[in-house]
């Protein structure tokens, strides 16, 4: 595996990380939205409930699919290289391109590309 791979890897193991801390911090939302409300069930804290719920269920995903690349991109499949590439060129979009630049600088390089190509054409032959 690329050692310039390793950035790429560092970036999506602590954005996985900090998905599944929003989940965290959006359940104690949650439980304090519910805590308010007291049965009340008025249309602003159904509609706070709800879209807590939904930022629970995509953190979950996105952490989860973060996990899934990092250990794809270590075998060297090409689909998960592909994928890094869409999730570093948008975290380079917001706050997160603290993770995004040296992320994308990892799988565009060179090594990266040529250890991605080998991988594939291994599976092609397995076939």
């Amino acid at each position: 595996m690329p050692k310039k791979l390793n950035k790429t890897l560092l970036s999506l193991t602590i954005l996985g990380i900090l998905n599944y801390l929003a989940v965290f911090v959006s359940v104690s939302l949650l439980i304090a939205l519910l805590h308010e409300s007291g049965g009340s069930g008025n249309q602003e804290t159904i509609g706070q409930i709800i879209s807590t719920m939904f930022l629970i269920i995509f953190a979950i995903f996105f952490g989860t699919f973060m996990f899934i690349i990092k250990r794809s991109l270590k075998k060297g499949k090409y689909w998960a290289w592909i994928a890094g590439i869409i999730v570093s060129g948008l975290m380079c979009t917001n706050i997160t391109i603290v993770f995004g630049i040296p992320s994308l600088m990892g799988l565009l390089a060179k090594e990266t590309k040529d250890f991605i190509n080998k991988n594939n054409e291994l599976d092609k032959r397995a076939i």
